[in-house]
C-alpha cells in the first residue's frame, strides 16, 4: 500500500458538474440539515486540489492534458511596459503553455472559465488529444483545447519528460471518435513520439454508471504502476467490473445528459450572459 496519496482535480470537481451529475443532491440527501455545510466544504476542497503533477521529473499527469500559453505581442518599442498580453488569441496564434505559467495559474475557481485571462485551469481539466497536428479550440466540449502529436513531442522535449498520463475520456467519449482507439481495456497510447508517450488512463469499469439505455460498454478499468528509479516505464493493469448492486441515481439521468459533450457550459460561468465560442 502507498504511504501517501495525492489527488488531482478533474473536470467534474466543479460547482456546475457536481450540481448537474447529482453529487450536490446526494450530499444534501445524506447529510440532512448539515448537507449545505458539507457541500460547501467539498467545493472548497475541489478548489484547492492541484491541477497537475510531475512525477520524478519525468511524468506529467493531469486530468485533461496540455494547456495554452499567454501570447505576448511586443509593440514597436522594445520596452516591456509596451507589450500587449493576449488572453484569448486567434486559433493560428495558440501556443503551448509552460510549467512556469502553470505554476502561476489561479486554480482556486469553482467553475473553470472558458474565456478571459485564467484559461489554464479549463484547458488542463477539459482538453483532449487529437491526431491532427497543432493546437485548436475543443469545439465539441466548448472549453479547453485539442492538441496533436507534435504538441506532445514539443512538451515532452522542452521539459525533459518521458510520459504524459491523463484521463478524461471514457468509453462513451471514445466511442464517438474515429481518430483514437477505444477504451475497452481501460487505457490507450494515443501519441507515440520520439521523446515519449501520451497515455489516456481510465480507471472506472463499466462506465458510465447510469445511462438512458440498457446497453452497456462493459469496459475494463485500468491503473498504472511506475517503478523506481526512473518511473518512466508504465506497467499497465486492467481489471473487470464487479457485480454492481441496483441503486437509484441522485439525478434524472434520462432527462438530463449522458455525457460531458451535452453540458450547457454557459451555465458553468455565473452571470456570463454570453454564448459559447464556436471556434
Amino acid at each position: 500500500m502507498p504511504n501517501r496519496v495525492y489527488l488531482l482535480r478533474g473536470n467534474h470537481e466543479s460547482k456546475y458538474c457536481t450540481s448537474v451529475y447529482g453529487f450536490e443532491k446526494e450530499v444534501l440527501t445524506k447529510y440532512g440539515e448539515s448537507g449545505k455545510h458539507v457541500y460547501r466544504k467539498c467545493l472548497g476542497c475541489f478548489e484547492g486540489l492541484p491541477l497537475a503533477s510531475i512525477i520524478a521529473g519525468k511524468v506529467y499527469t493531469a486530468h485533461g492534458g496540455l494547456f495554452r500559453g499567454t501570447v505576448v505581442t511586443p509593440s514597436k518599442r522594445s520596452k516591456k511596459k509596451n507589450r500587449k498580453v493576449v488572453h484569448n488569441p486567434a486559433v493560428n496564434s495558440l501556443i503551448l503553455g509552460s510549467l512556469e505559467e502553470l505554476a502561476k495559474a489561479r486554480r482556486s475557481v469553482l467553475d473553470p472559465p472558458w474565456e478571459g485571462p485564467n484559461l489554464i485551469p479549463g484547458d488542463i481539466l477539459w482538453s483532449d488529444p487529437s491526431m491532427s497536428p497543432g493546437l485548436s479550440p475543443n469545439t465539441e466540449r466548448g472549453i479547453g483545447l485539442l492538441w496533436g502529436p507534435d504538441c506532445t513531442e514539443e512538451f515532452l522535449k522542452k521539459f525533459n519528460l518521458k510520459l504524459i498520463i491523463r484521463s478524461h475520456e471514457g468509453p462513451d467519449a471514445r466511442d464517438k471518435r474515429s481518430d483514437l482507439e477505444g477504451m475497452d481495456v481501460g487505457y490507450t497510447i494515443d501519441h507515440l513520439v520520439e521523446s515519449g508517450k501520451l497515455i489516456t488512463l481510465f480507471s472506472a469499469p463499466d462506465y458510465p454508471q447510469f445511462q438512458a439505455t440498457e446497453e452497456r460498454f462493459r469496459n475494463k478499468g485500468a491503473y498504472i504502476i511506475l517503478e523506481p528509479p526512473h518511473f518512466d516505464t508504465p506497467i499497465f493493469h486492467s481489471f473487470c467490473y464487479p457485480p454492481r448492486p441496483k441503486v437509484n441515481p441522485y439525478y434524472d439521468f434520462e432527462d438530463v445528459i449522458d455525457s460531458d459533450e451535452e453540458l450547457d457550459l454557459v451555465s458553468m460561468v455565473p452571470d456570463s450572459g454570453v454564448q459559447l465560442p464556436t471556434a
